[in-house]
C-alpha cells in the first residue's frame, strides 16, 4: 500500500457520511426553528407585559389625580366648616349679648325707668 492509498483510507475513516451531516444539519435547523418560535413568543409576551405596564402607569396617574382632587376638596370643605363654625360662634355670642341687653332693658322697665334713662 502506498501513501496515497493510505491517505485515502484515513480520509474515508475520518470523513463522516454525507447522510449523517445532512441529518445533523436538519436537526440543527429544526432546533433553530423552535428557538426562533420561542423567541417570537417571548417578544410577544414582553410586548403585552409592556403594554400592561403602561396601562397600569396611566391608571395610577389617573387615580393619583383623582386622589389629589379629593384631598383638595376635603381641605376646602374643612376650611368652609371652620368658617361656618366661626360664624355660628359669632352668631351665638351676638345672640347672648342681645339676650343680655333684652334682660337689662326688661329690668329697667320693671323698675319704671326708660331704656335711655339709666340710674347712675
Amino acid at each position: 500500500m502506498n501513501y496515497k492509498e493510505l491517505a485515502k483510507d484515513i480520509l474515508q475513516l475520518h470523513t463522516p457520511d454525507p447522510q449523517v451531516i445532512l441529518k445533523l444539519a436538519r436537526e440543527q435547523q429544526e432546533t433553530l426553528k423552535k428557538f426562533d418560535e420561542s423567541f417570537k413568543d417571548g417578544v410577544e409576551v414582553l410586548a403585552k407585559a409592556h403594554a400592561q405596564l403602561i396601562a397600569a402607569q396611566e391608571s395610577e396617574a389617573v387615580w393619583k389625580t383623582i386622589a389629589d382632587k379629593a384631598d383638595q376638596r376635603r381641605l376646602e370643605a374643612e376650611s368652609r366648616l371652620a368658617e361656618a363654625e366661626d360664624l355660628i360662634k359669632r352668631g351665638h355670642d351676638g345672640w347672648q349679648k342681645a339676650q343680655a341687653e333684652v334682660e337689662r332693658l326688661r329690668a329697667q322697665l320693671t323698675f319704671g325707668l326708660t331704656p335711655d334713662k339709666t340710674n347712675h
